[in-house]
């Protein structure tokens, strides 16, 4: 994605001529990169790099407001100060003000260091390190659940989730979704989340009733089930509060 793509995004949520409900509809997911999880030990942190590095071309800069940043990311104002905090810190990202514009950069050759110097795990998949696992978020799943009080990390532990089901056609889906076996390891394997984050993250969704988790007495493994009728009721309920957009005015057509 480039600027005006990045502009062309923006303007869907902020400003949109359609009704906001439908800009999420063409939006693509949200692409996380696990890898970035591991460079910065943060997965906020890689939430930000895994939009922002395809965003920015090499050793370019590009003018974003934190209002952006946030409204993108569905990060609240903090969340920001301390990924933005963190990611300078680590020399992975610059940002200068110039005419009441701020602009971001990455350190590209320190990025790419990291990555290529990462520690890795023993038993991680060859394929794995030359094509990195990359988790797509559905961006209006993202935006409802953080909405509603949800975790980041809930939010990508869905989106896991929701991956590992057979992809079917909308007409053949099946309101709840057959047993999905929990393995932390290949979880965190694709996440970065860890085991203790896996559990609180599990546990916020089964609170919600978007999945609901149970432990098998024959194998006592731990297996979950999505519940796509709540989850879509979420969804229902956020998009209901967004503005319809188009002409400021009520009355208007």
């Amino acid at each position: 994605m480039n600027s005006n793509e990045l502009e062309n995004e923006i303007a869907l949520i902020n400003n949109a001529t359609m009704p906001h409900a439908v800009a999420f509809l063409y939006q693509e997911p949200f692409l996380y990169q696990k890898d970035y999880a591991e460079i910065t030990g943060s997965i906020p942190a890689a939430w930000f790099l895994s939009w922002f590095c395809p965003l920015c071309p090499p050793y370019e800069e590009m003018a974003l407001s934190n209002d952006d940043i946030c409204q993108s990311l569905c990060f609240t104002k903090t969340q920001w100060a301390k990924v933005r905090h963190l990611l300078m810190k680590q020399n992975i990202l610059n940002y200068r003000t110039e005419k009441k514009q701020t602009f971001f950069s990455l350190n590209d050759d320190n990025v790419e260091w990291l990555l290529r110097h990462r520690k890795r795990d023993e038993k991680e998949d060859i394929i794995n390190i030359f094509f990195p696992v990359i988790l797509g978020v559905n961006r209006l799943h993202c935006a409802s659940l953080i909405d509603l009080g949800v975790s980041l990390n809930a939010v990508i532990l869905l989106a896991y989730l929701i991956d590992t089901l057979p992809a079917k056609p909308l007409n053949e889906r099946e309101t709840i979704s057959t047993p999905i076996l929990i393995q932390n390891d290949c979880i965190t394997a694709d996440t970065y989340l860890t085991q203790r984050q896996i559990s609180v993250a599990l546990n916020e969704l089964n609170h919600i009733s978007v999945v609901e988790t149970i432990k098998n007495q024959e194998d006592k493994q731990k297996y979950t089930t999505i519940n796509f009728n709540q989850l879509g009721a979420i969804t229902e309920t956020y998009i209901k509060k967004l503005p319809t957009g188009g002409n400021n005015d009520e009355n208007a057509p």
